[in-house]
């Protein structure tokens, strides 16, 4: 894997780390040479001596920077948002994907304020309704944003992404009665229509019915995805009676369509998960669905998440897998993120697993044990990202849902 160049100064070397192949699954012991925040080589032995900044990652893993597929990030913005640039440094995460924070009505506020100042990535899924999430908080005149069908504003939505297209990777919307109300079918009707004209993917988040879970995965195409796959609804779960995949699953998997875990405070079931795994479909993608009423648990970050993954048998290849350089080819973005390549943007994780287990919940307070991976350092485009001292908490309580801690403190 050296490079066929002859280098003579890198701005930094990574060395003598556990360095993870994602294409082939593979650890080897090795070293990353970076510069202009590029990966110019990777092999062994890099000579520290040529090195503005020499890291010696020895017992660390090396691992391509984390893309969480599904999170809140329009901080400021929305109540669910948190800040990316904070985030980020402690956890991983060098590729944040905000999914549906942001109508056509508000992404240039998002874009302005956020995604532009932010230390870290941020690509978007853009909302079907014009004010994307901006009716969610701690508050109590509750609606939907899909209640209004005028709220589906196809004209705005195509001129936002016409002037953001690289930034806006698809289109995104939430379905059920709390969501888009008697607007369900005729919501999906549209946002399938658009997102396929525009030849780009859709985002279903569904918890309740109606639609029915039939009838949502039915109108996917390849690319498309279904979030929160590992859902409890009786309605919505891809789970039968009988403890297998439902047949619908199954023939979306098999057209190109993309089950994504989308943790959050309420759409994670271990149960679910383990019924899964154990039928040999694991999700696609492993997201977060960080907002700031679950980052002090249950989710608390996409690491832990990951961590509930090892807790139920899965292999740490196929976990960073997930979190890596699947949501990077599911915003078609793998030729940039996603791994540790040549030539590749240096989005780099150094990290190490816990020496003890620790309990972790899901969305229904039950528990399991398991290392946990600790982020000892987070480095985007080739520059170190420095702890965020800005003491302003992260975290919002909505009335109803449950505190749930792990042993371990949480980094936010």
């Amino acid at each position: 894997m050296r490079s066929t160049k002859e280098i003579s100064h890198f701005d930094t070397i990574i060395s003598n780390g556990q360095v993870f192949n994602v294409t082939d699954k593979q650890y080897f012991n090795g070293d990353i040479g970076i510069v202009d925040g590029i990966i110019v080589e990777i092999g062994n032995n890099l000579d520290a001596s040529q090195a503005d900044d020499f890291i010696d990652a020895k017992g660390n893993l090396i691992l391509p920077g984390f893309v969480d597929f599904h999170t809140h990030c329009y901080w400021g913005g929305t109540a669910l948002g948190i800040n990316p640039s904070k985030v980020g440094p402690a956890t991983g995460v060098t590729t944040f994907v905000d999914l549906g924070s942001t109508g056509a009505g508000n992404f240039e506020g998002f874009n302005e304020h956020v995604i532009k100042l932010s230390s870290v990535s941020i690509y978007a899924f853009l909302n079907l309704s014009y004010i994307g999430l901006s009716s969610i908080g701690d508050t109590e005149a509750r609606f939907g944003e899909l209640f209004d069908d005028r709220l589906m504003d196809v004209h705005s939505i195509n001129k936002a992404i016409s002037r953001y297209r690289d930034i806006i990777k698809g289109i995104k919307i939430r379905l059920g009665p709390s969501t888009s109300g008697k607007n369900g079918y005729f919501a999906l009707n549209i946002a399938t229509q658009l997102a396929s004209e525009l030849n780009l993917p859709l985002v279903v988040h569904a918890t309740s019915p109606p639609p029915f879970l039939d009838e949502i995965l039915g109108a996917l195409k390849s690319g498309d995805v279904f979030t929160h796959c590992f859902n409890q609804d009786p309605f919505l779960r891809i789970v039968g009676a009988n403890g297998s995949i439902k047949p619908a699953v199954l023939d979306a998997r098999a057209r190109g369509v993309l089950f994504d875990v989308g943790h959050g405070v309420s759409c994670f079931s271990y149960e679910m998960a383990k019924i899964c795994l154990d039928n040999g479909f694991p999700p696609d993608i492993i997201s977060s669905d960080l907002h700031a009423y679950n980052i002090n648990g249950p989710v608390f970050d996409l690491p832990t998440t990951l961590s509930k993954f090892i807790a139920l048998g899965m292999s740490t290849e196929d976990v960073f897998y997930r979190a890596t350089l699947a949501p990077a080819k599911a915003i078609g973005m793998d030729h940039v993120i996603g791994s540790l390549e040549q030539d590749k943007r240096a989005d780099i994780v150094i990290a190490r697993w816990s020496e003890r287990k620790q309990e972790m919940w899901d969305s229904h307070q039950l528990s399991m044990k398991s290392e946990h991976l600790n982020i000892v350092a987070t480095f985007s485009a080739g520059t170190r990202l420095q702890p965020y001292t800005d003491e302003r908490t992260e975290a919002k309580w909505k009335p109803g849902i449950p505190v749930m801690y792990r042993k371990s403190e949480p980094t936010l």
